[in-house]
């Protein structure tokens, strides 16, 4: 009896926990990476559909697509992000990787984010080689 007290209490914290930490989620927002009148040439691995999204066991993950806008293929590439609070202090950063991107292909990343106190995101850098 004591045993099943103590797993119905556990799953009843762990509930709350990520029931919490979803709402903190579906709260966080991108932050503008690029400003205004910078030349529309298309960059070699393109970034694009930022956002965020909550996963199973309440886990939030930031999203979005990275498209090979050249004729090589990428043997690895990866998206950084960094994470910042509601005062815009970074708070962490989280990434993703893929490997032989191909050209012309693109790849859905899906980078998870740890800090609960991140409310706003900014993809910092993609690279590729």
């Amino acid at each position: 009896m004591y045993s099943m007290k103590m797993k119905v209490i556990a799953l009843l914290v762990l509930t709350l926990v990520a029931g919490q930490f979803m709402l903190g989620c579906s709260d966080r927002t991108p932050t503008p990476s690029t400003s205004e009148g910078e030349k529309s040439e298309r960059p070699d691995l393109e970034v694009s559909n930022v956002h965020s999204e909550n996963g199973e066991f309440g886990f939030c993950y930031v999203c979005g697509t990275v498209t090979n806008n050249t004729d090589q293929t990428y043997s690895y590439v990866q998206v950084e992000i960094n994470l910042y609070n509601d005062s815009g202090q970074q708070v962490g950063n989280t990434f993703d990787n893929v490997n032989n991107l191909e050209p012309g292909g693109s790849w859905n990343f899906r980078a998870l984010v740890m800090e609960e106190k991140a409310t706003k995101y900014k993809v910092v850098n993609v690279s590729g080689w």
